[in-house]
This record gives structure tokens, sequence and C-alpha cells, in this order.
């Protein structure tokens, strides 16, 4: 489907810190506290960190989908 492509493209652009919060949030399955305690960093800051990510992802992914297939 376009939107997995979408989403698989926009993922490929971040930068690696940020494509490491998602990895661990979502293929590894860890809850925030626990993504904090693995990356040393504040469970506030990675709530703010997905956050950001989620709307960025979203923005991209919009835009891709406005765009077309990719030829």
């Amino acid at each position: 489907p376009a939107r997995v492509e979408a989403l698989r493209h926009c993922l490929a652009k971040l930068p690696g810190p940020a494509r490491e919060v998602l990895r661990l949030r979502y293929e590894q399955g860890l809850a925030c506290p626990a993504v904090a305690g693995r990356l040393g960093r504040n469970v506030d800051a990675v709530y703010q960190t997905l956050s950001r990510l989620h709307r960025r992802l979203r923005e991209c992914i919009e835009a891709q989908l406005a765009r077309g297939p990719a030829p």
C-alpha cells in the first residue's frame, strides 16, 4: 500500500537517534520509561520526542501521498 511505502520513505529520512527511539518503542515494544532508561534520558523528553516524531512522520506521509507514487 502507498501509505506503508510513504512511511518507509519518511522513516529513512530521519536521523539515526530518532529512528532508535522509534525502534525501541515500537519494534521492541518498550514503554517510554524503559526507552528513557535505555537512552539515559528523562521520561518526559522521550514523550516529547515521540510526539514530535509522530507529527513529523504524519506530515511527511501526507506530503508523500499528495505527490503520488515515485516513478
